[in-house]
């Protein structure tokens, strides 16, 4: 039986290249839709925990996180089933290649503002906690369906959000790769920023080429972790790396 009282969390993919690129300016997309899934049945989100990973130059800044549910199943594509169409490249204004056939899946938006931050008393993190008294979202998908099926796990509702800067993002980092580690061995050494402040493990790591490198096992010292496998990719010497999730969205929902 499920609780009354659960939480979903949300990992965005940013990726590398456009982290790196510059900081996010207002009006840019921050991440594309997501997706996540929930207990079918109606679900009120009632708490909001925004978590931005970083030690090197991170500004939270502010953004809008945008939610849609699922396309009714009667209006599926043949190339996105009933997922919305993609809202363009992340750190660029947001385009959709023309297509913004998600207008009527939107189901609520929250603005997270500077002053929803914390001080940087927490060194590796900042976290956010926007007040959502009189924004609360009710989550509920379209009519169950065969075509609904096919996209999610039986008993469960996907939903997408989808996130916009509204002011200076800053997502750069200054840790690189110390020298070349192949892809023979599981170990990656840095320099310039401390390891075991800018990754933990779970984290997977992209250089700033977006060439994967590995997901993190073990944070072994300031100079160097350690992946789950060996590398994906050999890493390039004074190439910068960066967690693919920089963001965590946490729900908390109520049924």
């Amino acid at each position: 039986m499920i609780s009354k009282f659960f939480t979903t969390t949300v990992l965005p993919d940013i990726p590398a290249s456009t982290q790196h690129a510059a900081a996010f300016a207002a009006d840019d997309l921050l991440f594309d839709w997501t997706r996540f899934s929930i207990p079918r049945g109606p679900s009120r989100l009632i708490g909001l925990q925004i978590r931005i990973r970083g030690v090197s130059v991170v500004t939270p800044g502010a953004f809008d996180l945008v939610f849609v549910k699922s396309r009714d199943p009667k209006f599926r594509d043949t190339a996105s089933g009933l997922a919305p169409d993609t809202l363009g490249t992340e750190n660029a204004a947001i385009s959709s290649s023309g297509n913004f056939r998600w207008k009527n899946e939107v189901i609520g938006l929250i603005s997270v503002v500077a002053g929803d931050w914390n001080d940087a008393a927490m060194i590796v993190m900042n976290t956010a906690q926007p007040a959502l008294t009189g924004r609360e979202i009710v989550f509920q998908s379209e009519p169950a369906s065969a075509a609904k099926a096919v996209e999610g796990s039986v008993g469960y509702d996907t939903f997408y959000v989808a996130g916009i800067a509204q002011s200076a993002v800053d997502l750069r980092t200054t840790l690189d790769a110390d020298g070349i580690s192949a892809t023979g061995q599981k170990e990656v050494t840095c320099d310039t920023v401390s390891v075991v402040k800018a990754f933990a493990h779970g984290d997977v790591i992209h250089d700033e080429d977006d060439r994967l490198i590995g997901t993190i096992q073990t944070t072994d010292s300031a100079t160097a972790f350690t992946c789950q496998d060996n590398l994906s990719n050999a890493t390039v010497d004074d190439k910068k790396l960066y967690n693919l999730n920089p963001i965590h969205l946490i729900l908390s929902l109520e049924k």
